[in-house]
Formats: C-alpha cells, sequence, structure tokens
C-alpha cells in the first residue's frame, strides 16, 4: 500500500495553496461512535449505506466540509460545506475531541495524510464573538498554513427539501444557459426519469422557510412547473449543482488546470425517485463523474440499488471504481459503528431488514427451470442435501393446464431472454435426450443435460432400460420384493417394448403412461437409480453445484458449500 505522509515530510507550507488532484478518503480516529475507522472512496463513485442512526450523514459531512472555495453556483452562492450544513454537535453530548484524517492526493502526485481536529470550545459569556458554547473544526490544526484546503463541494439532502406543494409564490427566473447546457439538461431528465418535456424548459424560483427552491418547468407539454412531480423537482437540484461543477471543469480546463473538480455529496440519495430512476440517476452521475472530475458519495436505505450494484456493477466494484461502504453494528460492542468496504450482499441485506437473507423465501434463490415433474423429482434426488435444496427453487410449470415445459421454449427462452434469466437468478437443465451443446442456446451459460446411463434418453426411457439391464439376482429386486418378470409383465400391459437396442427410436408415450399410472412405485425406482449411480451423477452435482454458486456470487450473495 503507497505511504502517505503529512504536508511536513513534503516541505509544504499552506493547505489553501495546495492542488487537490484526488481525495483518497478518511480514516477517523475517534469521533463519536467510529473508532479506528477507515473509509476509502471509488474513484468515482462511493455508496454509503446503513440502517438509520448509522450515521451516514456524519460520514458525507467530515468528507465534504474540509474545503473553501471562491467559485459560485448558478445563483451566486459559494459551493461549500459547512460543518453546521450537515449536523449539529451537542454542547452536552460531544464534548469529548474529536479526530480523523484525510487523505488525499496533491501538487504533483504527493500521497498526504493531514489530520483533522474537532474540539469543543466553550462560550464565554464577556466575549463579544464567543458567547455561546460551539465546535470548531480547522484541518491540520491551528498553526500557520493550516485550515481549509481549497476545493469545491457541494452537500444535498433530497429528503429535507420541502415539497414544491409547501413553498410559496413560484416566480420565473433567468438563468442563461449555453446551447450545451440546455441539452444537458434535458439528456438528464430523459435518461433518468424518461421524460422528454423536459427538451424545452422554463426556470422557476420560490421560497420556503428559510430554504429556497429552484425547479424546472416543461415549456411545451400538458402540465407546467405548477405539476411536476416531487422527483422531476429534486431532479432540478441535481440539474443546478451539475451544470455548476460543469463551468468550473471548463475554467480549469482553459487555465490548463488538470486537478479535482470538486466534491459531491448527496444524502437520502434515493429520495422521491422510482427504483428504476434511482438506478438510472446512479449511471449517469457515474459517467458524468468520470467526465467532469468530480468525486460522488451518496447515502442509500435503497436495498432496490444496492442490489443493483452488486448485480449490474460488478467489474466497476472489483477495479474499485465504485466502492460502497457500509456502517453495521453486526457482533460489535454497543455503542460502537464499523465500516465494511464492498462486503457480500448479505451483510447489506440483513442489516437493512434485520433478517436472515439465507432464510428468506426467494432472496437468494437459484431458479432450476426444467422440462416437467419427472426432472424436478430427479434432480432432488440428486442433489439430495437439504442445505444445497434449501437455497434452490424449481419451475416447470408454464400454467395450470400445462405443468411442463417443452425444451424448445426452455432453449429459446436461453437464445432470445438470456437478460430475463439472469435478472430472476436462474439457470436451464435440459432431458438427458436434449444435448444443450447441439442445440442453440445463444450465449446463456449457466445451461446443463442430465446425464444418462444410455446414450441420452428421457427419464421414463432410462429408469425402464435400466430395470430391464439388471441382472434378475441384482439387490433391486428384493429391495422392492418384485421380481424381474413381473417387471417385464406391467412394463408390457402399457405396449413398452422389453427389447432395450432400439429405445431411442421408440415412441416415448408407452413409457409416460406406465411412468404416470406408476407414480409412486416410480419414484421409489428413480431414487434407487440415482443412488445406485451416484458417480455417474456426483460429477453433475459438481457442476450445477458451479452454475449455483456463479449465480448466486455474481449477484452478492455467498457460495453453498456442499
Amino acid at each position: 500500500m503507497t505511504d502517505f505522509f503529512d504536508k511536513k515530510h513534503y516541505g509544504l507550507i499552506d493547505n489553501k495553496h495546495m492542488a487537490i488532484n484526488d481525495i483518497y478518503g478518511i480514516d477517523i480516529e475517534n469521533f463519536r461512535l467510529f473508532k479506528n475507522q477507515k473509509l476509502n472512496l471509488g474513484q468515482e463513485m462511493t455508496v454509503v449505506s446503513g440502517r438509520n442512526g448509522t450515521m451516514k450523514s456524519t460520514l458525507l459531512g467530515l468528507l465534504a466540509q474540509p474545503y473553501r472555495t471562491e467559485h459560485k453556483d448558478l445563483y451566486g452562492n459559494r459551493m461549500q460545506t459547512k460543518f453546521s450544513d450537515v449536523f449539529k454537535l451537542s454542547s452536552e453530548k460531544d464534548k469529548d475531541d474529536y479526530i480523523y484524517h484525510i487523505r488525499l492526493n496533491v501538487d504533483g502526485d504527493l500521497k498526504l495524510k493531514e489530520p483533522i481536529p474537532l474540539y469543543f470550545q466553550p462560550g464565554n459569556p464577556n466575549s463579544k464573538t464567543s458567547k455561546k458554547d460551539r465546535h470548531r473544526l480547522v484541518p491540520s490544526g491551528r498553526q500557520q498554513g493550516d485550515g481549509y484546503f481549497t476545493l469545491p463541494s457541494v452537500y444535498i439532502n433530497l429528503k429535507r427539501l420541502y415539497p414544491l406543494i409547501d413553498s410559496g409564490e413560484i416566480k420565473s427566473v433567468s438563468i442563461e444557459y449555453d446551447m450545451a447546457e440546455k441539452k444537458f439538461i434535458s439528456s438528464l431528465y430523459q435518461q433518468v426519469l424518461l421524460r422528454e418535456d423536459f427538451d424545452n424548459f422554463e426556470k422557476y424560483s420560490t421560497n420556503i422557510s428559510r430554504i429556497s427552491k429552484n425547479p424546472y418547468g416543461p415549456e411545451n407539454s400538458y402540465y407546467d412547473v405548477n405539476s411536476i412531480s416531487s422527483g422531476e423537482d429534486n431532479l432540478s437540484t441535481f440539474a443546478d449543482v451539475l451544470v455548476s461543477f460543469m463551468r468550473i471543469f471548463s475554467a480549469n480546463k482553459k487555465n490548463k488546470y488538470n486537478g479535482l473538480t470538486g466534491i459531491l455529496a448527496i444524502d437520502e440519495f434515493e429520495a422521491s425517485l422510482h427504483p428504476i430512476a434511482q438506478m438510472n440517476l446512479f449511471n449517469f452521475l457515474f459517467d458524468w463523474s468520470r467526465k467532469y472530475k468530480v468525486k460522488i458519495i451518496l447515502n442509500t436505505h435503497s436495498l432496490f440499488l444496492i442490489q443493483n450494484i452488486y448485480l449490474s456493477q460488478k467489474e466497476r466494484l472489483e477495479h474499485k471504481r465504485i466502492i460502497i461502504n457500509f456502517i453495521a453494528s453486526q457482533f460489535e460492542e454497543d455503542n460502537i459503528l464499523s465500516i465494511y468496504e464492498n462486503p457480500p450482499y448479505n451483510l447489506a441485506y440483513s442489516e437493512l431488514t434485520l433478517s436472515d437473507y439465507t432464510e428468506n423465501s426467494n432472496l437468494a434463490k437459484v431458479k432450476i427451470l426444467c422440462e416437467d415433474e419427472v426432472a424436478e423429482l430427479l434432480l432432488k434426488r440428486v442433489i439430495k442435501t437439504q442445505k444445497i435444496l434449501s437455497q434452490i427453487n424449481f419451475s416447470h410449470v408454464v400454467n395450470d393446464d400445462n405443468p411442463g415445459t417443452s425444451y424448445t421454449l426452455l432453449t429459446n427462452l436461453c437464445k432470445s431472454f438470456p437478460n430475463i434469466l439472469n435478472e430472476t437468478m436462474s439457470m436451464v437443465v435440459l432431458d438427458a435426450d436434449i444435448d444443450c451443446r447441439a442445440v442453440k442456446v445463444g450465449k446463456f451459460p449457466h445451461v446443463l443435460n442430465f446425464p444418462s446411463l444410455f446414450d441420452g434418453l428421457p427419464f421414463e426411457k432410462e429408469l425402464i432400460k435400466y430395470i430391464l439391464t439388471l441382472d434378475g439376482s441384482n439387490a433391486f429386486f428384493k429391495k422392492f420384493k418384485k421380481q424381474k418378470e413381473m417387471f417385464k409383465q406391467s412394463f408390457t400391459r402399457y405396449k413398452v417394448p422389453l427389447n432395450v437396442e432400439n429405445y431411442k427410436d421408440e415412441d416415448v408415450k408407452p413409457f409416460k403412461n406406465w411412468y404416470d399410472s406408476n407414480k409412486n412405485d416410480a419414484k421409489k425406482y428413480l431414487t434407487y437409480y440415482v443412488n445406485d449411480n451416484r458417480e455417474l451423477f456426483n460429477d453433475f452435482l459438481k457442476h450445477l453445484l458451479q452454475h449455483v454458486n456463479d449465480i448466486r456470487t455474481k449477484n452478492g450473495f455467498t457460495k453453498i458449500e456442499d
């Protein structure tokens, strides 16, 4: 791991004049419920999650507030985050000195680590400026050259914004946008909310309490700014902030400054957004972050968003372009919180729902699609272990009138709709008489064939041929207390031929009729057949488990150990 040093080690003097190229994260030595915890940032995006009361907003505040800037947003406000903007410390409960360290890449390529102390300063009744108790935060300390770093920093909390309906008079305001900015704002609404109404828009302003809102209203639509949804309203906050950063990026580029454009912290990311819009916005911000060199940190309770990041952003997680930091109290002392980086999805699920995801009926289960009831029974006999069976759902029913699924339907599903199978955590197991290597299943990888003793026969033919090829003294007949001749008699009753040589070409209907008419006994014979050929089926089971575990790990679940 790269070593970090303080500014004295590098001979740096003034925090204010450092050029910040990147922010790596913070090391919390002592802050409220955090003791000796590390929070790393993704190259583009960082997600912070946990239950209520796990100090997610606090972490965003620690990351976003050690900076000051002269840059202003569209409305002339400085783009900087004050500690009081994020949370308020108690003069009774927060009298201890707190300290954390920020890790930065500055100037040429220096790995800097500086302390950020936060200390309680009692009020002085005789002072004109410090009569009240307050907390002071000064990056690096109180020496000359210490103080805030220079970087635009914006913190927004969508959940705490008042709904537009609760605001006062909505007035039109004039904000100048160039054509590229107008096109960008339009694309934001289209890609996130799938709305084309904002291709042309007007800008408005309204106030409630001390909060100003500046929504966009569609200009050529069947509704206006008074009827926009909360999601459309909140998206205007994003649009304003993003355009403000884009203007800074353009100015930096003209001045040949290649450092970080800024840091954007988003609290309650999912507020008022449909789950699909959450994912759309996340993807939009990821691409935007990289292009305009803005570090984005967000917190969320959305299990949907977290699950989809694990599902669709696997490569970005592996390369640390996205990092999920989950705050949890599992197995810790009371009043102590830990930060887990890119944890297994089961930790996120259990922390947010306070239930064990492995006990959930469907969430973590892989779906095995097969052709019929016999295939399902055979799979259960092969898998056998309840630990594995409890994590699998089987399906072969198309509708109540059709309890089976044809191999044609299954292979077409693999070929034409692999995304459906992936999104539902599914795999396909075809009967032994269908060679998945020969039929067209597209690029869907999770397809298996049942093994066969006799070069790929349907189950009913396979079972009957197995019985007929056994010697009359075999333990099978003693087990079920039926002579081989009695089985022959039963087979011929359903017009099943006793010559097993040409079973591949025989009509399967007589075999199925025998099986269906003797179902209870046939199930027992099938179980014996599997157990008597464990070597054959153990190899199949090994490959089946590989597919199941590949699907589980791809979706953020732990492997099933056999």
